[in-house]
């Protein structure tokens, strides 16, 4: 088995669902894929990300606590 670092853009583009367009956003703002694994809904929404993406953070959280 080959270990793969996975960051922000390859997490986005694998869930899909539009998010990937907010890359290059979260990138710079929130740095790592780390980081974003523990960002809320409500730090999403104020970076300006649509309500309809807020659904990433329901995903994230699945993802951490499945």
């Amino acid at each position: 088995m080959v270990a793969v670092k996975v960051g922000i853009p390859e997490f986005l583009f694998g869930v899909g669902k539009g998010v990937e367009t907010h890359v290059a956003k979260l990138e710079s703002e929130i740095g790592d894929l780390n980081k974003l694994l523990v960002t809320r809904t409500l730090r999403l929404k104020k970076l300006g990300i649509p309500c309809k993406h807020h659904g990433l953070a329901d995903w994230i959280e699945s993802v951490q606590f499945g």
